[in-house]
């Protein structure tokens, strides 16, 4: 490996290079601007929700009492003109919702799937002659044992509505028949089922006096 250096070879100069500024550079450095700084005192006020809403202040509670009661106002005269036609339509849910509870009553007790299994051993002819009579003793027992179920059950419901009707007042009978009813119309009603709504606005607004004199908007959800 050679240690020569540029020098000492013959006929050959060493020419020093520097770097040369460039005047537009320095120029924008110098007028280049600091750091800036955002304030956000502003935003951190306006993230603060008020502790008094504004449709609840003093100034304003009357005229949200009034536009209260004429909201109410109006939807009892809603809904008192469709009452019949709902309490109609909440009745045949309550029927359909009783027959639907009494189908799967029964179906449950008869064991209907077991009618299957004996439908396909017949099927087979010989060779499923014992499958057919196993399932038709299997579903007898079936049929038997969950009769017995709904016997006890049907005999102690029985037992507890005469208790109930000689000892229990009989104020309590209408709210157990709220609840019944309302298990029967659960039971009953179509999907999607919902007692019809005003829904012309999702929400309520008024514009009430403030101390300054000019008008403050309140805007708020009715629901």
């Amino acid at each position: 490996m050679s240690t020569e250096t540029p020098e000492d070879e013959p006929g050959r100069q060493v020419v020093p290079l520097h770097a040369v500024p460039d005047p537009q550079t320095e120029i924008q450095l110098e007028e280049s601007a600091g750091a800036a700084y955002l304030d956000v005192t502003d935003l951190q006020d306006a993230r603060r929700l008020p502790i008094i809403p504004e449709h609840l202040r003093r100034e304003n509670i009357r005229g949200t009492v009034a536009e209260a009661a004429g909201k109410h106002w109006h939807l009892s005269r809603y809904y008192g003109i469709r009452a019949p036609w709902i309490t109609l339509k909440l009745a045949g849910y309550v029927l359909r919702g009783g027959w639907r509870l009494h189908r799967r009553l029964m179906v449950w007790w008869h064991w209907t799937e077991g009618w299957q299994l004996v439908s396909a051993a017949v099927a087979q002819g010989r060779l499923g002659h014992a499958d057919a009579m196993n399932a038709h003793r299997e579903g007898r027992r079936t049929r038997t044992a969950r009769g017995t179920i709904v016997a006890v059950t049907a005999g102690v419901a029985a037992a507890a509505l005469v208790i109930a009707a000689r000892h229990v007042p009989h104020w309590t009978w209408l709210p157990v028949a709220v609840v019944l009813a309302g298990v029967l119309m659960h039971h009953g009603r179509r999907p999607g089922f919902r007692i019809p709504q005003d829904r012309r606005g999702s929400g309520t607004s008024g514009t009430f006096p403030t101390p300054a004199g000019t008008g403050h908007r309140v805007t708020h959800m009715d629901r």
